[in-house]
């Protein structure tokens, strides 16, 4: 009986798919396809990039009236693509540029009308929303949670094109509650909008950190043999894709849930999801104009928004009853832990330095950038960054074994503690990469503490022993530098050290030392 189901499934997936394909799915444009390889390549460069604004000189224009938005408060106009994709970080551009090939793509397919302009302006609001999201949650994947927000509904299309006005009308009446469209859609059609968004995945050839999460936004409980990343993509997808941004007299029982569920997965309270809210808005702000083609002349985005401020408005009532019982506690605990703040520091300095080289370890060392950040944004430091790696390091490790190699480590990091201030942040990023992290220097003085590292570095010497006579050997050293001013808008931890290493790289590729 089992395999009798496995095979009727089977014919009735064949079903679906063949019905959807018929309907002429469009395939992606040039651009858009270096766009998922390029999104796909952790390697790629400003270069790289550069070539995708040559084929689509329009974009880069886009992209520098972002730049130049109220939401990333530039002192100084911007007017270069590379000093745009610093300030918005080469992943931003990257997902956000594919997010518009391909939504542009699959609206060409379904004809622009009140109807469409409505289902993007709610899916991009979902990209922002997602991306604002993860930037709390899951950083490092922000850009995808972007793509998977603006995606999460694409099969909508599909069917829409398909089934014609008797699913478009069952559509305009769910836009209140994803969730009861979803539930429809599972009981008039033989198929549903996951399902279809499945075919689109699999003829554009996106990698399964998109399709996934995509795939389970209305699976409330993900799967154990999910991937952790793909896990925390999906659950965002779920919370954001069963969001409702259509103004409502009434809210359902599933979107009650919706509360619950985002309380216990991100342990948001009320005021953070009320910011992330309010940041979406202002992001939506300054992106819509990229996506003009496909969005409506007027737009009311802090309507769409009301319905969810609603609902979230009471997710941390209850909670916060609970906090004022538990302050009497909470007190008592305080004075009991002072006792062991002593010891506590002791164990965390062992936990957060580098047994090698007495420098903080790399997870010490994103959480500063992560603080810094919201500082730099609030005007209150500039921030420059150093990314240190030592030239052919291997081959001293080889030649001259590792305990001399780690000897080097020792000795460029003792120099990096006498050449930097002593609040500066100094970091062992992994093997022979160092990461300094120094405020309120200012550019000149950066650039001018860069080339008096060089010349200290280059006078080094490590002693070594060779068939025993000792004699020394010195070091080179590449270094990036990432210069942030105070009241920009430099991202997260992610996108500052991604830049900062880029940079190294094209010292080391281009002559080292």
């Amino acid at each position: 009986m089992e395999e009798l189901d496995k095979t009727h499934k089977g014919f009735i997936n064949k079903q679906i798919k063949q019905t959807l394909k018929d309907t002429k799915i469009p395939t992606l444009p040039m651009v858009a396809r270096k766009l998922v390889n390029l999104c796909m390549d952790d390697m790629a460069s400003f270069a790289d990039f550069a070539e995708i604004i040559r084929l689509d000189p329009g974009l880069g224009i886009q992209f520098l009236r972002i730049a130049n938005s109220a939401f990333y408060g530039q002192l100084e106009p911007v007017s270069t693509i590379q000093k745009c994709i610093q300030i918005l970080g080469l992943k931003y551009v990257k997902s956000i540029a594919l997010g518009f090939h391909l939504a542009s793509t699959l609206n060409k397919y379904s004809g622009k009308n009140p109807n469409t302009e409505l289902f993007w302006h709610q899916s991009v609001l979902r990209g922002v929303i997602a991306r604002q999201m993860a930037q709390h949650y899951i950083p490092n994947r922000s850009e995808e949670a972007f793509l998977i927000g603006l995606l999460l509904d694409c099969g909508i299309i599909l069917l829409a094109k398909s089934l014609g006005d008797s699913y478009i009308q069952i559509w305009m009446d769910s836009l209140d509650s994803p969730h009861r469209l979803f539930k429809t859609e599972q009981l008039s059609f033989d198929y549903d909008h996951i399902q279809a968004s499945a075919i689109v995945m699999e003829q554009w050839f996106l990698p399964a950190i998109l399709a996934q999460p995509i795939q389970l936004h209305h699976t409330r409980t993900i799967p154990a043999s999910t991937t952790s990343e793909i896990k925390q993509l999906a659950q965002i997808a779920y919370f954001t894709g069963n969001l409702s941004l259509f103004k409502s007299d009434s809210i359902t029982e599933d979107i009650m849930d919706l509360q619950t569920y985002g309380q216990s997965i991100f342990g948001f309270d009320q005021q953070q999801l009320t910011d992330i809210l309010d940041e979406s808005q202002k992001e939506f702000s300054s992106i819509s104009q990229l996506f003009r083609n496909i969005l409506p002349e007027t737009m009311d985005t802090e309507e769409l928004l009301m319905q969810a401020k609603n609902i979230l408005s009471d997710l941390t009532i209850e909670a916060h009853q609970k906090v004022s019982d538990l302050e009497t506690e909470v007190v008592r605990l305080h004075n009991s832990c002072q006792t062991l703040t002593g010891s506590l520091e002791m164990v965390l300095e062992e936990v957060e330095t580098d047994n090698l080289t007495g420098l903080v370890r790399r997870g010490f060392l994103e959480r500063f950038l992560e603080t810094a950040c919201e500082w730099i944004q609030k005007r209150q430091m500039d921030l420059t960054v150093f990314f240190l790696d030592i030239d052919n390091f291997k081959t001293i490790n080889s030649q001259y074994g590792h305990k001399t190699g780690d000897l080097a480590l020792q000795i460029l990091a003792e120099t990096l503690k006498n050449c930097f201030p002593p609040k500066s942040c100094l970091s062992r990023y992994g093997g022979d990469e160092m990461v300094a992290a120094v405020c309120n220097i200012g550019l000149k003085e950066s650039l001018s503490q860069a080339e008096r590292l060089l010349q200290t570095i280059r006078k080094l010497a490590i002693p070594i022993e060779v068939i025993g006579r000792k004699e020394d050997i010195a070091i080179t050293c590449s270094i990036g530098m990432l210069f942030c001013e105070s009241g920009s808008k430099p991202g997260c931890a992610g996108q500052i050290l991604e830049l900062a290493d880029h940079q190294m790289y094209q010292v080391k590729n281009k002559e080292k030392n």
